[in-house]
């Protein structure tokens, strides 16, 4: 970078630090203009790179002094992390992603931690440990591909739920027919009776979900860059009597639900989980165990591992190919049994008992 334009860009820089009042600029409030020039120095051409790769088409209205400075502060997370990982003292990677010039500030008001006190649902009958020792219903084609949704970087408690319920619709729809159909999250959006920028509980898409028998799809309804009036019309998807919603449960109930079927669950984010690059992920060891701030969508198991889809949205440079595989340990998994949404236990039942006996027949001698 030319003499002039890092001059130019340290001056603006120092002003903008100088009359901020945030944590992170606190921080840099107390640095020389040595100390600052030698932070854009070492920064700003590696920063324009990762804006390059990772942050093409993402609203972002944010001064960019704010995004260097978070960015720098993430960099340097990132590599001491890193290096315990190398020694064997960690079981996951982190590394930059689309978040990684966000500040704890930043991630605090994009995903604001909800504490949840409701008390514990009773265990759906005849939900007993599945035999299953693991599944991928990735492999199975039972969910669609990873996407980026940061368009809606306004609505990001709304939109992330709202996408996720969709995902858990868009399985129910491929156990009966065998299709994989993309429904319409701009439906949930725009007519689920949910104002932007809430967090949804999954019962309110889920009433919308029932009563509407189903859900149009994308095709028919697109995604929109805002929410709007509702205007869905044409065939519908996914017609469910009832969903099952279950609070504070535990990793027995959890595998029984997602041995049938993908889950939507909520989760608590941490500064780590927005940098996650790979293997098993562990953390939140001291957090309440009655809080959130994310909902995922859960889509296999292992007797270690839990995989998730982060459905809100990240794209497939966050992660592995955008999933992570976090732990099964309730001390250790952000609260991940806190929540959790899916299909009634009874209609799964029946559909497996159907299926069972469409497969008899078709294993049947003809006879002539």
């Amino acid at each position: 970078m030319g003499h002039c334009c890092r001059l130019l860009l340290l001056l603006v820089a120092q002003n903008f630090i100088l009359n901020c009042d945030s944590l992170i600029h606190q921080e840099f409030k107390a640095l020389s203009y040595s100390k600052l020039r030698q932070l854009y120095a070492k920064h700003y051409d590696g920063y324009t790179k990762f804006v390059a790769e990772y942050k093409q088409g993402v609203k972002d209205d944010r001064p960019e002094p704010h995004r260097l400075l978070a960015y720098a502060k993430n960099l340097e997370e990132i590599k001491k992390h890193n290096e315990l990982y190398k020694q064997g003292k960690s079981s996951f990677m982190l590394g930059l992603t689309v978040m990684s010039d966000t500040s704890k500030e930043d991630l605090d008001d994009l995903f604001p931690v909800v504490v949840f006190n409701e008390t514990d649902n009773p265990v759906p009958p005849n939900l007993t440990e599945s035999s299953i020792k693991e599944v991928n219903w990735v492999a199975k084609n039972y969910v669609t591909p990873v996407k980026n949704l940061f368009s809606y970087v306004d609505c990001i408690p709304t939109i992330t739920t709202a996408s996720t319920v969709s995902d858990v619709v868009e399985a129910v729809v491929k156990s009966r027919t065998q299709r994989l159909i993309k429904l319409s999250i701009q439906e949930l959006l725009d007519c689920g009776g949910v104002a932007c920028n809430e967090h949804v509980r999954f019962h309110q898409y889920a009433n919308y979900i029932m009563r509407n028998r189903g859900m149009v799809s994308e095709r028919k309804y697109p995604m929109f860059n805002r929410q709007q009036s509702c205007g869905a019309r044409g065939r519908r998807y996914g017609r469910v009597k009832t969903f099952l919603t279950t609070v504070h449960g535990e990793k027995l109930l959890f595998k029984g639900l997602l041995a049938k079927r993908p889950i939507a669950t909520r989760i608590l984010l941490t500064q780590k989980f927005h940098n996650y690059k790979g293997g098993i992920f562990r953390d939140c060891l001291q957090s309440p165990n009655n809080v959130f701030s994310h909902t995922v969508l859960a889509v296999g198991f292992t007797e270690d591992y839990i995989l998730l889809k982060n459905r809100q949205n990240w794209g497939t440079k966050w992660g592995e190919n955008g999933y992570m595989r976090i732990s099964t340990d309730p001390k250790e998994n952000c609260n991940l049994y806190l929540e959790s949404f899916g299909g009634n236990q009874r209609e799964l039942a029946r559909e497996g008992n159907l299926k069972k006996q469409q497969q008899q027949k078709k294993s049947q001698p003809h006879q002539d």
